[in-house]
């Protein structure tokens, strides 16, 4: 009997803790997607859309808010440096100039933002591994997933700490 109370109280201990770190500061936000091996060529194939790790390109887009169409083969490059991706919905001037004014208030460093039409979403934040997937801009989730994994998520994620 004493043993079904001390095993019941484990088990009610470690559903608290995981039900406890998706919720409240400090939690993860958005969700995990497998990694994938990155290297520095083809196949160019994704596990998510847009994609948060796999093969890509030998050079790294420009950092920053781009305004024009993302090269996913290339910011992938840049998420393996730990750099956070902004990506959202082409055609909508408001939504670009709200991710302009975050991107200039957060600065540049680790952080590129552009359009990119082939997902569901209307903004997706990614970093090597995890995505954030909004139907709408909100500018304080986004900010709190940048500030979580800027320089913290990818391979080479020390290279963004660096260049800060």
């Amino acid at each position: 009997m004493y043993a079904l109370g001390g095993v019941t109280a484990v088990v009610a201990a470690v559903v608290l803790s995981v039900l406890l770190q998706g919720s409240g500061s400090g939690s993860a936000l958005g969700r995990t997607v497998p990694q994938l091996h990155g290297e520095h060529a083809p196949p160019y194939a994704y596990n998510s859309s847009p994609p948060t790790s796999g093969n890509h390109l030998v050079n790294p887009s420009p950092s920053g808010h781009l305004g024009e169409p993302l090269i996913k083969e290339s910011v992938v490059h840049n998420m393996e440096h730990g750099s956070v991706v902004l990506w959202y919905q082409p055609g909508d001037p408001k939504l670009a100039g709200d991710v302009n004014r975050l991107v200039r208030e957060l600065g540049n460093t680790c952080l590129v933002a552009g359009t990119y039409g082939d997902m569901t979403f209307t903004i997706v934040a990614t970093v090597w591994g995890r995505m954030l997937e909004l139907d709408r801009f909100d500018e304080p989730l986004l900010r709190e997933f940048v500030q979580a994994y800027r320089g913290e998520q990818g391979p080479e994620a020390g290279l963004c700490r660096q260049d800060g």
